[in-house]
């Protein structure tokens, strides 16, 4: 880490409420100047990457649900925010069954990540799920209106190729799994351009 940025230093001047953030205002000491610096606070939560099989059959869960942030509806994978006094692995377990109605048989931690740390200190917990192959009754917020599908990971890995996946938790956990060798990436198609 360089030495300038160990000297850093942050002081938060106002603290505003709104709805499900915090937005922090303050002064960001740094390199000698100072410079006015913001943040929203978000509640941590987690992602979930379920696995239905093994091999080259397995398959995944995804969720489509309207998001007014991007006035869109996006394909997701299942996520949520860890209530007050609950342990990530809890979130993980209920916001998988609440979303897709299946239950994890094996949970991996995959690590937390900071999706985007230059604008909030939000953390997300990663997570594989290890599913078996029935799913149960969905229990989705009053707020929520969740389509769930199946689809292979063959599948998931062209959605995320050709950008039509774009959940940012969703690509950290698929990125993870690969690189941890517990899933297996789909190998390119034949005159694929590389």
């Amino acid at each position: 880490m360089d030495a300038s940025a160990s000297k850093a230093t942050y002081t938060e001047q106002q603290s505003l409420d709104a709805d499900r953030f915090q937005v922090s205002v303050g002064c960001l000491r740094i390199n000698g100047g100072e410079f006015p610096y913001s943040f929203l606070r978000i509640r941590p939560g987690v992602c979930i990457l379920p696995v239905i099989g093994e091999g080259p059959d397995a398959r995944t869960v995804l969720i489509s649900q309207f998001r007014p942030a991007t006035d869109s509806v996006q394909v997701e994978l299942p996520a949520g925010a860890i209530d007050p006094g609950e342990q990530p692995v809890q979130t993980a377990k209920r916001e998988l069954a609440e979303e897709t109605g299946y239950t994890a048989r094996e949970l991996v931690d995959l690590g937390p990540f900071h999706p985007s740390p230059g604008a909030t200190a939000e953390t997300i917990h990663l997570f594989l799920a290890r599913c078996d192959a029935h799913a149960g009754e969905t229990h989705q917020d009053p707020s929520e209106s969740i389509r769930g599908r199946e689809a292979t990971l063959a599948e998931f890995a062209a959605l995320i190729a050709s950008g039509e996946f774009r959940h940012g938790a969703g690509l950290a956990a698929y990125a993870r799994a690969v690189a941890r060798g517990l899933i297996e990436p789909p190998s390119p198609e034949k005159g694929a351009r590389r």
